[in-house]
């Protein structure tokens, strides 16, 4: 069994091993959230190694994302197996039962972790640009995660009344889609990446509830601000796709808080090519969203005026002949509208 240690994840990385983890999930938490919660502690200590620039850091932190999930569902949705077997087994002990003691007799809604508890709206966002990688075994790893992910989600029981805003048939069909580019990665690496990151972005935007949307959206920053300018580059486009394809349901707040991170990503971002498709991603959420009562045949023109609002409000905070590289936000005033 692998070992991912310090020296695995790069200086100053979380070490834990696999096997150790899931005895923790086992011993701890005696309910499906706190488990959730120590499973997303793990991760978020692995995020800077996802994101890094070094290309081993990143394929081996996506790794060990990926055992960990393993360890995951094995443990915490599927049950376990005391002597270590992997799948069923005649020993596995299965979770609604024997594994909680005490907790044996209430409902698997409460022993199970709940979709909400995996934050998906965040963590998927945070491995989509790894599906736009430039090494290929990283886009392959980053799309097995996303399919676990969900997979797991669609697993857990639902609560009395609630409907996730989802699907299931077309949930399911969207996994089903997602796992035939993940074969199509097994069995053949010469495949043109952006091909298969937008049949990934397709997938994932019709798996993920309408609130996991608006965090995906709402925490875009860091993706486009990847290290990696392709990852960057895939951010801006599922942004911007994500924001075609279910603008509709997006709420004035909603568009709003997306608009704002996208223009926070536009200045920090240090090439001006990403800034200028970043802003112009701006202006499509904001006409998209139909943000600020604007009319529903309002004009893309009169849309983007909101774009150059938001940045004159920014200019005036701001000293710009004292700025290291001048003003980013000056690129709005460029940007034709769309």
């Amino acid at each position: 069994m692998p070992v991912w240690s310090e020296s695995d994840l790069g200086k100053g990385g979380t070490s834990f091993e696999p096997h150790l983890t899931s005895n923790l999930w086992i011993i701890s938490g005696e309910d499906g959230r706190s488990r959730a919660e120590q499973l997303l502690h793990i991760l978020r200590q692995i995020d800077q190694y996802v994101s890094s620039p070094l290309e081993y850091q990143r394929k081996r932190s996506c790794l060990a994302v990926y055992e960990m999930l393993l360890k995951f569902k094995s443990v915490c949705v599927s049950g376990y197996c005391a002597l270590g077997c992997h799948g069923s087994c005649t020993h596995s002990k299965h979770i609604d039962r024997t594994l909680h003691g005490n907790f044996s007799n209430l409902p698997s809604a409460f022993v199970l972790p709940s979709r909400d508890s995996l934050c998906l709206g965040n963590r998927v966002i945070m491995y989509l640009p790894r599906c736009a990688d430039t090494n290929s075994e990283v886009r392959k790893i980053s799309a097995q995660i996303l399919d676990l992910f969900f997979s797991i989600s669609l697993s857990l029981p639902r609560p009395v009344g609630s409907s996730f805003g989802v699907d299931i048939e077309l949930s399911y069909s969207a996994l089903s889609s997602l796992e035939d580019v993940i074969a199509i990665l097994r069995s053949d690496a010469s495949i043109d990446p952006s091909e298969v990151f937008n049949r990934v972005v397709s997938s994932v935007c019709v798996l993920l509830t309408k609130d996991e949307l608006v965090a995906a959206l709402h925490y875009c920053t860091g993706a486009i601000c990847d290290k990696i300018k392709q990852s960057a580059e895939g951010a801006i486009q599922a942004v911007t796709d994500f924001v075609m394809k279910r603008g509709h349901e997006l709420n004035e707040m909603d568009v709003s808080r997306t608009t704002q991170s996208l223009l926070s990503a536009a200045a920090h971002v240090t090439e001006k090519y990403l800034r200028q498709e970043t802003l112009a991603a701006v202006s499509f959420c904001l006409y998209h969203g139909k943000i600020s009562s604007l009319a529903e045949n309002t004009s893309s023109k009169i849309v983007f005026n909101e774009v150059l609002t938001t940045a004159a409000r920014d200019i005036v905070t701001k000293d710009i002949s004292r700025l290291r590289g001048g003003w980013p936000m000056q690129d709005a005033f460029y940007v034709s509208p769309i």
